[in-house]
């Protein structure tokens, strides 16, 4: 007999189980009509659809599709110890080829701090060594890029 009940009452379990499950799943209604989990989400997705179908959606597209700002080093080899500008150094743009504004951070050999510099300001590389520099930059649809550049100074 306790067998009987053992097996019969996991298989009573379950089916209570089952039976809560089928309707909460299919048959448990929202505020706005619709019966079930599967009804409440396409309503759901049926709303974004019509906000993407409206054009709302095309401008985040388009938008999404073009590139971050782009620094190049436009020195090639060493540097001889000297005083240099920036914007000799470096060059900054955006996804349509424009010239961006940018702001550099120099850490000279040996040295613990970092100084902050505008992209049109000249900068002394009077000890030799490799001078590494944190260049950050945006552009006008507020996509920031940073990049880190060595330079040797021979």
């Amino acid at each position: 007999m306790k067998y009987v009940v053992k097996v019969l009452g996991s298989a009573i379990l379950c089916a209570v189980v089952g039976v809560m499950g089928w309707t909460l799943f299919f048959h448990i209604p929202d505020t706005e009509g619709h019966e079930g989990v599967l009804q409440i989400i396409g309503a759901q997705i049926e709303g974004i659809g019509g906000i993407i179908a409206d054009g709302a959606f095309e401008g985040y597209k388009n938008e999404s599709m073009e590139d971050f700002p782009v620094i190049n080093c436009l020195q090639t080899g060493n540097l001889t110890p000297g005083r240099y500008a920036l914007g000799t150094l470096i060059g900054a743009k955006d996804h349509a080829g424009n010239t961006l504004n940018f702001n550099v951070k120099v850490k000279a050999p040996g040295a613990a701090q970092w100084n902050e510099y505008a992209g049109t300001d000249e900068v002394d590389f009077m000890n030799r060594g490799i001078y590494t520099l944190s260049v950050e930059t945006e552009d006008a649809d507020g996509r920031e890029t940073t990049s880190r550049i060595v330079i040797p100074v021979n």
